[in-house]
């Protein structure tokens, strides 16, 4: 890893780090919300780290009794 990436990978500090890497455990390229939303890196530009904290976000929001599903498939 370039020095560059490594100050990005480090950057707001411990605190922020560990909750990049915390929302890039769960995070996948694509899902899919309660409402038939697909939403992926590419939606609204946002990219993998703004993609991985949406999706965290929204599985803390969803109600508890929700089945989450991970589906991957190659074509």
């Amino acid at each position: 890893m370039r020095p560059r990436g490594l100050r990005r990978l480090w950057s707001g500090g411990r605190d922020a780090h560990l909750a990049r890497a915390a929302a890039q455990a769960l995070s996948t390229y694509v899902y899919v919300t309660l409402d038939g939303d697909w939403l992926s890196e590419a939606t609204g530009d946002r990219g993998a780290d703004v993609h991985a904290a949406a999706l965290s976000a929204y599985i803390d929001a969803v109600p508890p009794e929700t089945v989450l599903v991970r589906v991957r498939c190659h074509a």
